[in-house]
Order: structure tokens, then sequence, then C-alpha cells
């Protein structure tokens, strides 16, 4: 059974999206061995087999989320996540400068807070924050672009732009290896995911690609590949 039709057992919707994408931009058809079997990121409860009790429960908790794995390692991070989430879950109703008796650095301490206190002051229940309201929330010290990027990519609708991690390394060295192009700006980034109609689909091929080219056999890209790594 070939990957793609793993991905048809497994996810009916990600395969059509897969096949979708691949009629419109066939030349990544070469990428099929390390096309990625789940739509989303393990962990969020957002693929179908999934059924992961400490998942983020919505929007605000996977901003929290975000903030809980800043600069540490993923264990050390979903340690932190869990016991915020919990104690947050645990109150009849948060309430601004909620004190959240988990230690933690100042700067997520801060973070948090900001963040409970800016959703409140626009009358929206932490917990019912809609992915809509993003935008109110970004300015926030503490949340960086890696959390965003985690937000768009669950939430936001395929064919959205916010769901490409322009500035994400191995996103801008996957665009590179493809394309041909080299150091590119945003905007000549963009002058190419605009062709994409899943943009989804998209950014997972050319971040893949960044991490596992080694597995896909092509002479072409292996050739570019080869050059990369001479020249690094």
């Amino acid at each position: 059974m070939n990957r793609l039709n793993v991905i048809q057992f497994m996810n009916p919707v990600w395969h059509k999206q897969l096949t979708e994408f691949l009629d419109d931009h066939p030349y990544m058809f070469r990428l099929l061995p390390i096309v990625a079997l789940d739509e989303y990121p393990a962990g969020f409860n957002k693929n179908p087999q999934e059924k992961d009790p400490d998942a983020p429960r919505n929007v605000f908790e996977t901003l929290l989320y975000g903030i809980s794995h800043s600069n540490v390692d993923n264990a050390e991070g979903k340690a932190l996540f869990n016991k915020i989430a919990g104690f947050l879950r645990s109150l009849p109703k948060i309430h601004k400068d909620t004190v959240i008796p988990v230690e933690m650095t100042p700067r997520k301490r801060r973070t948090i807070n900001d963040l409970i206190n800016l959703l409140l002051d626009n009358d929206t229940e932490p917990q019912n924050m809609a992915y809509s309201q993003w935008q109110l929330v970004y300015p926030i010290d503490g949340l960086g672009d890696s959390v965003f990027d985690l937000l768009h990519l669950l939430y936001a609708d395929v064919d959205d732009e916010t769901v490409i991690p322009y500035t994400e390394p191995y996103f801008v060295r996957g665009m590179e290896m493809m394309y041909g192009v080299e150091q590119p700006t945003i905007e000549e980034l963009k002058d190419v995911t605009k062709t994409w109609r899943n943009k989804k689909v998209g950014t997972m091929f050319v971040t893949q690609y960044a991490h596992y080219s080694k597995y896909v056999d092509d002479p072409e890209l292996r050739e570019k590949q080869r050059q990369r790594e001479n020249s690094d």
C-alpha cells in the first residue's frame, strides 16, 4: 500500500487536499515519500485518530501551549502547560489578574496575565476566545510568531496565507531548495505561494522537504542539495 493509500484510509479529507494540490502542482509528486501522514501536528486532537486528554481544548489554550513551550524542551513545555491549563480549567470563572499558583518565568506569567486581561477587557471569556480575535492579542509581548504560526496552522482556512510561516527557517530553506531561490524576501516567497490554492498543503510539502530531502529519490533535487551542502 503506497503512502497516499494509507492517508486515504486514515483521513479521507487530508487525502482529498493532497491529491487536489498535486493535480495543480504535479512537480511535487516526487515528494510523496515524505508527505505528512497527518493533516495537523500531533497532540492537538485535530487528526481523526487522536484522543489526547492533555491536548489544548480551544484557541486560548493553544496560546497557553505556545507560551509554555517557549525556550524549553517539549517535555518541560508540556508539563508546564498541563499545570497552567489544569488550574484555569478548575476555576468557575477566570478573573483579571488571576494568580496562577504554578512556577514559571516572570515573563511567561506576565504574558499570560496580559492575555487574560486583554480578552476580559474586550468582553471575552478567555476559554471562549475565537480564532478571529488573534489580531487583538498579537501585540502582546511574549506571544512570538511561532505561537501564531501554530495557531494559524490549526485554525485558519487552508487557503489563507496566514498558515504560511514566511520567516520559519525550515520553510524558507525548503522554498530555496524546491524553487531554486537564494535568501528570498517575503515578497518573493509570496509570488510563489500565491499559486497555491491550498496553502497548508504547500507549506507541508516544502517544510517536509527541508527536513527529509535525503529520502527523496530525485537526481535533480539531490544535486541541488549536494551543491547547497558544499556551499555551507
